[in-house]
Parts: structure tokens; sequence; C-alpha cells
């Protein structure tokens, strides 16, 4: 072989060699794959073409070659190795899972139907046509008059359908928390399409009553977060809302906000509205509503 002009061949080879595993590195903690792929082949071809022009007839010459090649191929085993097995790892984390997440979801509707199962507790509720827990909590919210939010929910939860309905009403929206919880702490497994997917379909499996209730079960929760100066607290519901707004949990309640003009269209929008142009709540309608819907109002 002929001299090289800076490093020996062994000297050469132990350079590829080093490239090749900082390539195989790139390549599994990038995700453009594709492009360092072709960056390993073509590091491949440019051995190549090297030695083909500098061809030796000296034993110990190919023998380091072969030691390079055998090194390489060697590398690429490992790294395909690893790749098998970081696909069963993944695979049975998503197993296990979606087993986590079906279960969850079923004990969602358990606990939705429990709550369903609450009528008109009133005499008048023999003169009216029954409703559930979340209907009547919308029809009471508009007739509300100056009360606060927070007032509102508390007055609603003591008052009108007491302490044993308030528990199945409450602890409907307390395990949303911990449903929407568990996607967002599995980052490990799923990626965000994916979370944000697994969220959609729990917000697909609430109604628009059930919707506006949890928005204003929020807004008074974080009002009384507050209120207590529990930094801690506070923080921990800062991020859980930001993720609400990410992911527009509340998108089916808020999508025709600004779209009616006629003062007669009592519908969830509507409500925002009004919540977003009272002093008491505009700033929490902020928190949860993504800015997408609040621009077309007026300041």
């Amino acid at each position: 072989m002929n001299n090289f002009d800076v490093v020996t061949a062994t000297h050469f080879y132990g350079v590829a060699i080093i490239i090749v595993i900082i390539t195989i590195f790139i390549t599994c903690t990038s995700k453009r794959k594709d492009f360092c792929i072709f960056f390993f082949i073509s590091l491949c071809l440019l051995i190549g073409y090297y030695i083909m022009y500098n061809i030796s007839a000296k034993i110990a010459d190919w023998a380091d070659f072969a030691t390079c090649l055998t090194a390489l191929f060697a590398l690429i085993s490992i790294y395909l190795a690893y790749r098998a097995f970081m696909g069963q790892v993944n695979a049975s984390r998503r197993a296990s899972f979606d087993a986590t997440f079906t279960q969850i979801f079923a004990q969602h509707n358990t606990l939705r139907a429990r709550v369903i199962s609450h009528k008109n507790s009133s005499i008048l509720s023999f003169f009216y046509q029954e409703k559930n827990v979340f209907t009547r909590c919308v029809n009471l919210f508009y007739q509300r008059g100056d009360a606060t939010v927070w007032d509102f929910w508390n007055h609603f939860n003591r008052n009108v359908i007491g302490n044993t309905v308030s528990i199945d009403f409450n602890n409907f929206f307390k395990y949303i928390y911990h449903e929407v919880n568990v996607v967002i702490q599995a980052n490990n497994v799923l990626d965000p399409n994916t979370q944000t997917q697994y969220i959609h379909l729990i917000q697909a499996q609430m109604n628009n009553d059930e919707l506006f209730c949890y928005l204003i079960n929020q807004i008074s929760h974080y009002h009384n977060i507050q209120s207590r100066n529990n930094n801690i607290e506070l923080d921990r519901a800062r991020i859980y809302a930001e993720k609400l707004k990410e992911y527009d949990f509340f998108r089916e309640i808020s999508k025709n906000i600004g779209l009616y003009n006629c003062p007669n269209a009592r519908d969830y929008s509507y409500y925002i509205e009004e919540m977003y142009y009272d002093n008491h709540t505009r700033a929490y309608i902020e928190i949860f509503i993504n800015q997408e819907y609040l621009r077309r109002l007026s300041v």
C-alpha cells in the first residue's frame, strides 16, 4: 500500500471506527434517522473508495483492513440488537399502558353513571322534567346573577344538590384530573401526537354539559388554590391548566366564541364570553381557553 500522507492505515481505520461510533450514537438519539443512515452509508463508500485506490500487496495491511471491517460489522450488529431490544421494551410498555388506560376508561364511565343516577331531589321535580346534575348545573349557572363562579359552585354543591350528590359529582372531576395526568406522565411511552389522541379520547367521553361543569369546577379550584397562597399547589394547578389549554380540552364549548352577536344565543360559548368580560373571571378564562377563540372578542 502507498504510504499515507498524514496517518497510517491503522490510524485511518481507527478514525473511521470512531466516526462510525459517533454516527450510530447520533442515529439512536436523533429524529433524523434517515439522514444519519445516509451519512453512515456514505462513510462506508468513502472508506471503500479510498481502499480501492490504495491497494496494498502486504498481508499485514489486509489484516488491518479485515480487523476494521470486523469491528464495523460488530458495531452494526450491536446497534441492530439494541434497536430490536428497545422495540420490544417499548412495545411491552405500550401494551401495559393500553391495558391500564382501558381500565381507567371503564372507571370513568362508571363514575359518570353514578353522577347521572342522581335526579332532582326537590318536590318540584314532580312537576318538571327530571334533569341530571350536569344539566341542572348549567341551567342554574345562567341564573346565577352577580354571583362569582366560585360562589356559585359552592352554593350549587352545598345548597342545591347536597353533600351526598356533591361527593359523587366532584369525585368525577377529580378522576378526570387523574386520567389526564396519567397520559401526560406517559411521555416515555407515548409520543406527543399519541398523547394528544388519548387526551381527546377522554374529552370525547364528555358531553358539553359535563365539559362546561368541568370548566367552572377548574376555575373555582384554581381560585381556591390562589386564595391559600400555596406555591406548590399553585404551580401544579398552573401546569395542569396549561396542559388542558395546550390540548384544547374545552374546544367543543368554546369553538363558537365570538361568532354569535344575538344576546339570545344562550349556548356554552356565550356563557364563556360573559365570564371573559367579567373582571373577576377573565384571567381564569385566559388560563383555560385557547387564545385562538378569545382573540375574536373585543376587549
